[in-house]
Order: C-alpha cells, then sequence, then structure tokens
C-alpha cells in the first residue's frame, strides 16, 4: 500500500500545484469562518463572559429587563422567572441592572387592583441581586392615582423620576417619557412644591408682621386696630413699602407655581397622555444642562417610550417634545464630535436597532418573550448589546 507523501511525489509537478493551491484556499476559509461566527449563540448562563478588556480600558457591563408586567393573572411573572434574570446578572458579573419600565400592569385586565403589591414584590425579586438596580418609569407602573406615583419615588428611593450618573466612562441619564418628569401630586402633597407654599406662608407672615397685606396682587397697609404676632419685636421703620412690593411679588410668583403644578398634575392623570408619551420643557431643560456638563464621551440614555418615531404592528409611538429632544442630542454631537450617543427603549415589545449620524437607538423586547428575554450589555472599546433568550446569550440586537 502506497503512503498519502508516495502518492503525492509520483504526481505531475501540474497537479501538484493544483493541490497546492486547493488545500491552502481550504485553509483560509476555515480561518474566515472562524472569525465570522461572532453573532452566533453564546454559552448559557452559568458560563461567564470574560471582559478581555486592556487594563487602560474601562468596561461597563449591564443587565436590562424590560415590561415585567407583573400581575398575579399573568403567569409568566413569578419568582423564580425573575430569579433567573436575577441569576444571570449575578453570574455575568454586571456592574449594575436596569429596569426599563412596566414592571407592573396598571390597566391591563385587572391588574390595577393589585399593582402595589405587585410592584413590592418585583422589587423584593430584585433584592438577591448582587449589583444595584436602576428603575426606568413606564406608563403601566402608575395610574391614575396619585397615590401610584408617590408610591413609585418611595420604592425607587428616588425625589423625582429622571436622574443621571456617572459608572466608569459611561454617562447613564434615566428619563421620565410617563409623566414627563412632572408629578401627579397637587402641590400640598408634592415634596418639591410644598416648599413653594411654606415659603408662600412664610412671606404672608412677614407681611402681617410690618403691618400689611396683599389684595388682588397689589401690596395694602393693614388697619392699625387688626392684631399682629408680637408687634413690641418689630421695627417696623426698617420695613419699607419696596420691601412690601418684593414680597407680594415673590407671593404672586409662588402662586403661579402653584396653579401651573396643579394644572399639570390633573393633565397628566389622563391616562391617554400617559400613554401617549412625552418629556417636558422642565425635564429637557434639566437634559440639556446635565449633557453640556458632563465630561464623558460615552453617553447612555434609557428611556421607557422610543426616543425616536416608531411603528409596530400594533401601535404607532411618536411621543411629544421629540424634536426638541433630537435637537439636543444634535447640538450635543456638533459641540462634542467624541461623543458616542445610545439610546435604549422599552414598551415596544420588540427588539430593535436604528442608526442614526446623532445616536443609535436600540429596544428591548418584553420579559415574556422566547421564554424569557433581557439584554446583556458591555462597553469598552467598543460597544455590544445582546439578546439574552431562555438563559442563554444569543446574537447583537439589530
Amino acid at each position: 500500500m502506497h503512503s498519502t507523501h508516495d502518492m503525492i511525489s509520483v504526481m505531475p509537478p501540474l497537479l501538484r500545484q493544483i493541490l497546492f493551491v486547493a488545500l491552502l484556499l481550504l485553509l483560509i476559509a476555515g480561518v474566515i469562518f472562524k472569525f465570522t461566527k461572532k453573532d452566533q449563540a453564546t454559552p448559557a448562563t452559568n458560563q461567564l463572559l470574560t471582559k478581555n478588556t486592556p487594563a487602560d480600558i474601562e468596561s461597563t457591563r449591564i443587565a436590562i429587563i424590560s415590561d415585567i408586567d407583573r400581575c398575579p393573572s399573568r403567569k409568566f411573572t413569578t419568582k423564580q422567572s425573575l430569579k433567573r434574570f436575577v441569576d444571570f446578572a449575578n453570574t455575568q458579573e454586571v456592574d449594575f441592572a436596569i429596569s426599563l419600565g412596566d414592571n407592573i400592569a396598571h390597566r391591563l385586565e385587572d391588574c390595577s387592583t393589585t399593582a402595589q403589591s405587585d410592584l413590592k414584590f418585583v422589587m423584593e425579586s430584585f433584592s438577591s441581586l448582587e449589583m444595584p438596580i436602576h428603575y426606568v418609569l413606564g406608563d403601566h407602573d402608575i395610574s391614575s392615582n396619585p397615590q401610584s406615583y408617590a408610591l413609585w419615588l418611595e420604592m425607587i428611593d428616588r425625589p423625582q423620576t429622571y436622574y443621571s450618573f456617572d459608572h466608569n466612562d459611561v454617562h447613564i441619564i434615566v428619563l421620565d417619557t410617563v409623566t414627563g418628569g412632572d408629578s401627579l401630586l397637587k402641590c400640598e402633597d408634592d415634596k418639591r412644591c410644598s416648599t413653594f407654599l411654606k415659603e408662600k406662608q412664610s412671606l404672608e407672615q412677614e407681611l402681617e408682621t410690618n403691618g400689611y397685606t396683599y389684595e388682588q396682587g397689589k401690596l395694602v397697609k393693614l388697619p392699625e386696630n387688626v392684631q399682629r404676632e408680637s408687634p413690641q419685636e418689630i421695627d417696623q421703620k426698617s420695613f419699607s413699602k419696596k420691601d412690601g412690593h418684593k414680597i407680594v411679588s415673590r407671593i404672586l410668583s409662588l402662586q403661579n407655581m402653584q396653579t401651573i403644578h396643579d394644572q399639570t398634575a390633573n393633565y397628566l392623570s389622563d391616562d391617554t397622555v400617559r400613554d401617549h408619551g412625552l418629556l417636558g420643557k422642565k425635564q429637557l431643560l434639566w437634559l440639556s444642562n446635565d449633557l453640556q456638563n458632563t465630561d464623558k464621551e460615552k453617553i447612555l440614555i434609557l428611556a421607557d417610550h422610543p426616543l425616536l418615531p416608531y411603528t409596530t404592528s400594533k401601535k404607532s409611538y411618536q411621543i411629544n417634545d421629540l424634536d426638541a429632544f433630537t435637537e439636543i442630542l444634535r447640538n450635543t454631537k456638533n459641540t462634542a464630535l467624541n461623543k458616542e450617543i445610545v439610546v435604549i427603549f422599552g414598551e415596544t415589545h420588540t427588539w430593535h436597532k436604528t442608526e442614526s449620524d446623532i445616536a443609535t437607538y436600540f429596544g428591548i423586547d418584553e420579559f415574556r418573550a422566547k421564554d424569557g428575554s433581557w439584554a446583556f450589555l458591555s462597553w469598552d472599546k467598543e460597544f455590544s448589546l445582546r439578546k439574552v433568550l431562555a438563559d442563554k446569550i444569543d446574537e447583537h440586537v439589530n
């Protein structure tokens, strides 16, 4: 029997050259195939995806879950199913987790009746996370009842529904696209607005102590026989009419703030307003200042509603104030070309990716899809956002 070497040695030179070229092409094809498999599914959650990042490059890793819609009648969201997300985050050693909104299910079926306990259920389920979790307000997380808004602030332990923070070399911004950053509470029940009322009462007392009041926006001298508190302690000669006019002007300004606040709260009590989505002038001003003040080149913006025009088979999205938001991002890019902006949203129950000249937009599917869906974000030298389906890291979101 002839060996392979003997068989090759007796071949004509031309045939040997053809065989050599064929083997070389097969080898090249194998190398190309190996390096183009990067988008295939990666191992299950019990295998850690190592960072493989140079020491001089910071790496940020985030587990992102969206649209949990916890309600007893919606069977998928159990402690066991949420534990799978927790186990994934802990195993992958992420830096923090994000819930992109709609943790509970106000206005869906009969779920509003159990919503308060459902919110506590979700947050207690996340208590075994070995890292912080940050919450985005979703339109199903609150109802038209102002107390549901108060409960939300209490549970996330924050004074307002939008905020930002830095992690490594990334600046993270959490926006409120449900109320636009405004409160559903009446001024007297809202922590921030109630400080205006206290200031107003204090100024009214100062006027009265000095022998004045106001009527129809004008300073009015009190009659001499009107009893005032501790008149012997007040040097009324040091208090002039000019001082009184300034105080009345401030009181009227505070009254206007209260009126606007209460009108806005009443407007936001409409379910259709919150469902449609908005950003609000106050929040947009805050966002513009926040982006101007950060020196981070990586910007991650998180929201419930899509922050671009977006249509699914069930609904079209284009929230109020979207043009103003886009202009703020454009101005940010124009003044700092090296900034990379990524925007991630939930709400639509779809995976999505759109690239533009100012930002890359991603949508995250609902939690109960595909026997459990969430996303795994890593951002070091390159940005990566991958689907996690049935506990396995899958393809990139595209």
